[in-house]
C-alpha cells in the first residue's frame, strides 16, 4: 500500500514584545522543518503524584513510540492557571534525566532528542549529546491540563 500522506513543512513563529519607559524590546523569529509527515498531538490531565509518559523515543514507530533520530519539533504547553509541570527527558542508557519547570500558561519547545545531562557538580560539557528515550510530565501540586505536539519525519 502506498502512502497518501505527502510530508510538507512544519512552521513555527515565536514572538516576544515588551515595552519598558516607553521602548519596545523584543523580536519575532520563525523557523521551518521539512519533510514532516507525522504529527502526534492531545490535550490531557497531568496527574501530580507520578511520571506521564508522553512520548518515547526509539528506533521504529509504535503506539506512544517515535522514531528519535525523526524527531523534528516537540512542544508542551501547561494550560493549568495555578500550578507548575516538569518536562522529564530521560534517557536510561546512560542513566541521565533532566526536568525543566514549566509555568503555568507557559510553554518549552525543543527541535532534537539530543540532550546533555551529567550527574557530577562540575561544570564540564565535553561535547557529547545523548539522544533521550522518553519525555514525561509531571505537575506540580494538583493535576494540570497539559497540551503536547511531537512532530516527527
Amino acid at each position: 500500500m502506498a502512502t497518501k500522506v505527502t510530508p510538507a513543512t512544519l512552521t513555527v513563529k515565536v514572538s516576544e514584545t515588551i515595552t519598558l519607559n516607553g521602548v519596545t524590546y523584543g523580536g519575532t523569529n520563525t523557523f521551518k522543518k521539512t519533510s514532516c509527515g507525522q504529527v502526534d498531538q492531545r490535550i490531557m490531565s497531568v496527574a501530580h503524584d507520578s511520571n506521564i509518559n508522553v512520548v518515547s523515543l526509539g528506533s521504529a514507530d509504535a503506539l506512544g513510540v517515535v522514531v528519535a533520530a525523526n524527531l523534528k519539533y516537540f512542544r508542551v504547553t501547561n494550560l493549568d492557571d495555578t500550578n507548575f509541570v516538569s518536562v522529564i527527558v530521560y534517557d536510561s542508557g546512560a542513566g541521565h534525566e533532566i526536568a525543566i519547570k514549566v509555568e503555568p500558561g507557559s510553554s518549552l519547545f525543543f527541535t532534537t532528542d539530543d540532550i546533555y545531562a551529567n550527574d557530577d557538580s562540575a561544570v564540564d560539557f565535553a561535547g557529547t549529546l545523548i539522544g533521550a528515550e522518553a519525555i514525561y510530565l509531571r505537575a506540580d501540586t494538583a493535576a494540570c491540563d497539559c497540551e503536547y505536539i511531537c512532530v516527527t519525519t
